[in-house]
């Protein structure tokens, strides 16, 4: 869903920076992959990883996926 509504804003994907907040088996880690195969680089953030504010602030398309609140 995140990937389709990113195709129909017109917002390409190839070549960017994708940050992935959240690694879960279920939304993250397939969304992950998903971004991969659309060629762009991907980070996942997630509740162990240092300075998660700045590696977002970096990514020049951010999604969301965890299941933390407050993450």
């Amino acid at each position: 869903g995140c990937l389709e509504l990113l195709s129909r804003s017109g917002i390409p994907i190839k070549n960017k920076r994708a940050v992935v907040v959240g690694r879960s088996n279920i939304v993250g880690l397939p969304v992950s992959l998903m971004l991969l195969k659309a060629d762009a680089t991907v980070t996942i953030v997630h509740s162990r990883t240092q300075d998660p504010e700045k590696i977002v602030r970096e990514a020049d398309i951010v999604i969301a996926a965890a299941g933390q609140a407050m993450m």
